[in-house]
């Protein structure tokens, strides 16, 4: 009986790990993907506000990164990283379309992070 009940608090934590971890991925994208959207939408006009937005992108990658590392491919997450490093680097440059391919790329990689960790079956095998 004690065996049923360890296996069954150590799968249920598992679960509750896996959905916690699923529900902050969903989070930080979505955050992410307001930020870098609204940076896309000014890029042109107020580049001072883009380059301000990516800061805050940058800085709130910084904040998620850590814990993204914990449960997620390091390579997804250092490709992330360095696209959001490179992001304030082409808004100064006042390349525009550059920039903007940037900013599609990282809200890419994004949602490549968190589709790839939906329990779907085309990712479980």
């Amino acid at each position: 009986m004690k065996r049923l009940i360890t296996v069954s608090l150590i799968l249920l934590g598992m679960v509750l790990t896996g959905i916690a971890s699923i529900r902050y991925l969903h989070r930080v994208q979505t955050d992410m993907n307001a930020l870098l959207t609204e940076a896309e939408s000014v890029v042109e006009v107020d580049p001072a506000r883009a380059i301000a937005l990516c800061k805050e992108a940058s800085d709130y990658w910084d904040k998620a990164e850590p814990i993204l590392i914990l449960f997620l491919p390091h390579s997804e997450v250092d490709e992330m990283a360095q696209v959001i490093a490179e992001l304030s680097a082409y808004v100064e440059f006042d390349d525009a379309t550059i920039t903007v391919a940037a900013i599609r790329r990282a809200c890419g990689i994004a949602e490549h992070l968190y589709t790839t960790q939906l329990p779907y079956l085309s990712n479980i095998l």
